[in-house]
């Protein structure tokens, strides 16, 4: 299975203290299990990643944390910093 596209914000960057949001490659695991009572009312955890990212404006790198959700049929196995997203893909 391939990396699905998913988004993130980073609202105050350490280098400009802009809004940038960024494209993330997340290679997540289904997992095939028997469906029980409780996976009903499993709440999603959040998993805390630290990654790489380049400010857009001044074009120096830093290191942020951010959380992702993940369930126990749908693990993170990777996370891969893809790049800022574009205007054109902006959704606000």
């Amino acid at each position: 299975m391939s990396p699905r596209s998913e988004c993130i914000a980073i609202d105050s960057c350490p280098k400009c203290q802009g809004r940038h949001r960024y494209k993330l490659a997340v290679d997540r695991s289904i997992v095939i299990k028997w469906l029980t009572a409780s996976d009903m009312y499993e709440r999603a955890r959040q998993v805390r990643f630290v990654r790489l990212f380049t400010c857009p404006v001044k074009k120096e790198d830093y290191q942020a944390t951010f959380y992702l959700s993940d369930t126990s049929s749908d693990r993170i196995k990777d996370v891969r910093v893809v790049g800022i997203v574009s205007s054109d893909e902006q959704e606000d």
